[in-house]
Parts: structure tokens; C-alpha cells; sequence
């Protein structure tokens, strides 16, 4: 069975990883057996470099990461960013705003030297405690330092509808929100997407004769599943991630890498029959 003319690329929150943020043996060796048949995976994911690397010698990608949500492609093997695109300035005046209408809300800005919080709120304080992850607290948005890749904030502690409603009214020109969890929107670049990354990747590897497959969840994930020649959503995702795959899989609890690699398979011998 040859599969090297496959790309698989997933998602990890709620899609490689169950919802108790464990990657199954199940998932783990329908991946090996993926790559030991020739085919290539990599992620694309909302996370940071640190974010990410805890789990880089369970993944085992063949070729860089996307991370950021796209704002990000990350070569692995030698340590380095290969591509990134930083926040405009006028992000940090519309983040004061933000404050000044919602002051409970928290705000983490991503940069190549680490993640910094404004606000850690309990939702924050969980996630970053459950992965173990450093970040550097400041008592001011005037504390964050430069060139932005990515701002998140975490709305656990404000209305969401009336946070909802005020960004929906508070564009910010060249630039995009995106709603990436029950209690976190994140600022990136209007052009900034998983897809758009995935583009890029594909480009600089010369992959354009690929079969690519995706599978994700969230908001995050579409545009990567509409790119994908085949793609993937869990049954967990959101009704309007479902509507764009092709394809709908077991929930992150019930393995759908494994379900997404036989069915990768299962397509690619049909094909090899005709």
C-alpha cells in the first residue's frame, strides 16, 4: 500500500486530542501506520511554539507545523519559524478599548518570546496549569511587548453575548476575530488562516500534487477543511464546520484519526483498483 501521495493534517484540541486532552494509542498508530506507508501528517493548531511542543516527539510530524492559527509555520527539526506575519498597531488601541468596556476580560498576546497575560483569568489560569506551560504576567497592555503574532482573549468572566455584539460593531481594519472556543476569540490578520498557511506550506514544499485531507472542529479549522481535497470534521464540531467536510467522523473521544486514516486508505486502494 503506497500512500505517498497523501497529506494528512489535523487539528489538536478536541480533534487529535480527546476531550481530556490525551492523544489515544489508537490515534497515535493509525498516524504511524499513515507515515509508515509513505504518507505525511503534520498539525495545524491554535497553539504557541510552547503550546505545541510538549507533544512534538508523540506526533512526530514529517514536515513543519502550522501554529497560531495560521499565523505561524514551524520547522521542527531545526527549531526555527520559517514563516509568521505580526498584528498591526492598531491592534494594541482596540485591545485597550476592549478593556475598557469589558475590564474583566483576559488578554494573552503570543509572541516569539512567549506568551504574556493581561487578566489571567480562571479559564486561562487552567488551561496553562493543566499543560504545564510558562507565560509572563504584566500589569499593563503597555507591558506587552512588540510585533504580535496573535492576541487571545478568554471571556469567562464577562457577558459573551455583549462581548459578541461589541466586536461584531468594533472592526479592526485588516484584521480578523475569530471565536476558537466556548470562552476564547482571538485577533489575528484578515488573510491569516489555517488554509491559508496550509497554502503556503504546500507551495514551499513543492506538495501541490498531493492528496490533501484535513480534519478539525472549530471555526479555526474551516477554511482548511473547504481547501482540503477531502475533509474531515468530529462529530463534536460546530454545526457550521460539519456543513463544509465532506466527511463527518467519531467524536475526539472516539478515535477519528484512526476512522479518518481508514478511510484515507480505503480511498487511496479504490483508486489504486481502477
Amino acid at each position: 500500500m503506497d500512500l505517498s501521495n497523501v497529506l494528512f493534517v489535523s487539528d489538536m484540541d478536541e480533534t487529535l486530542f480527546n476531550s481530556d486532552k490525551v492523544i489515544t494509542d489508537e490515534n497515535i498508530k493509525a498516524i504511524r501506520m499513515l507515515q509508515n506507508h509513505g504518507g505525511t501528517f503534520t498539525v495545524a493548531t491554535g497553539r504557541s511554539v510552547t503550546g505545541f511542543l510538549p507533544y512534538k516527539d508523540i506526533i512526530k510530524p514529517d514536515i513543519p507545523v502550522i501554529l497560531y492559527n495560521g499565523a505561524v509555520i514551524y520547522d521542527i527539526k531545526n527549531d526555527k519559524i520559517i514563516w509568521s506575519t505580526i498584528l498591526g498597531e492598531d491592534v494594541r488601541r482596540n485591545i485597550k478599548n476592549i478593556l475598557k468596556a469589558f475590564p474583566s476580560i483576559g488578554v494573552q498576546v503570543m509572541s516569539v518570546n512567549g506568551v504574556f497575560s493581561y487578566n489571567s483569568t480562571p479559564e486561562f489560569l487552567k488551561f496553562m496549569d493543566r499543560e504545564r506551560l510558562p507565560f509572563i504576567k504584566v500589569d499593563s497592555i503597555d507591558e506587552f511587548p512588540d510585533e504580535w503574532i496573535k492576541v487571545e482573549m478568554t471571556r469567562d468572566l464577562v457577558d459573551k453575548k455583549g462581548f459578541n455584539a461589541y466586536i461584531e460593531d468594533n472592526h479592526i481594519i485588516g484584521h480578523k476575530f475569530i471565536h476558537t472556543g466556548d470562552c476564547s476569540c482571538e485577533i489575528v490578520r484578515e488573510n491569516v488562516s489555517k488554509g491559508d498557511a496550509l497554502k503556503r506550506l504546500i507551495d514551499q514544499l513543492e506538495f501541490q500534487d498531493k492528496q490533501v485531507y484535513c480534519i478539525g472542529d472549530h471555526n479555526n479549522d474551516i477554511e482548511m477543511i473547504t481547501y482540503a481535497n477531502i475533509g474531515f470534521a468530529v462529530s463534536n464540531s460546530l454545526d457550521k464546520v460539519k456543513a463544509v467536510a465532506n466527511i463527518v467522523v467519531s467524536s475526539c473521544d472516539d478515535n477519528p484519526i484512526s476512522e479518518a486514516v481508514s478511510y484515507i486508505i480505503k480511498n487511496n486502494r479504490n483508486k489504486s483498483n481502477l
